[in-house]
């Protein structure tokens, strides 16, 4: 499962020395937002998102990091569904199109 949105990554170019060339927004349309690590337990879950060029996830424009609680009763969903269901009540993900593997259901 991934998500897709078009967004506006802010872009930094540094020097090999450490000194700021520019800073600039670029659009980027149907980014693939994947998450790629999520650590916790019960309490407290953190994800760690990538934001790539599309879902081949080789070109990563940046990545984020997220905290939810997580719903652990019986019938909840994993970790991971939730963690994408967290993300879409973000202002910055609230329109992203669910991307789903093959053979999976939301």
């Amino acid at each position: 499962m991934a998500l897709q949105k078009n967004m506006t990554i802010s872009c930094v170019l540094i020097t090999m020395e450490g000194l700021l060339i520019r800073s600039e927004d670029k659009q980027l349309d149907n980014c693939y937002i994947k998450i790629d690590d999520y650590k916790g337990d019960k309490t407290s879950i953190n994800v760690t998102v990538g934001i790539y060029k599309d879902k081949t996830l080789t070109q990563k424009y940046n990545q984020k990091q997220y905290t939810f609680t997580p719903d652990i009763s019986d019938l909840s969903k994993n970790f991971i569904k939730q963690g994408y269901e967290y993300l879409k009540t973000l202002d910055e993900y609230k329109d992203a199109v669910d991307l789903l593997d093959q053979g999976q259901t939301s």
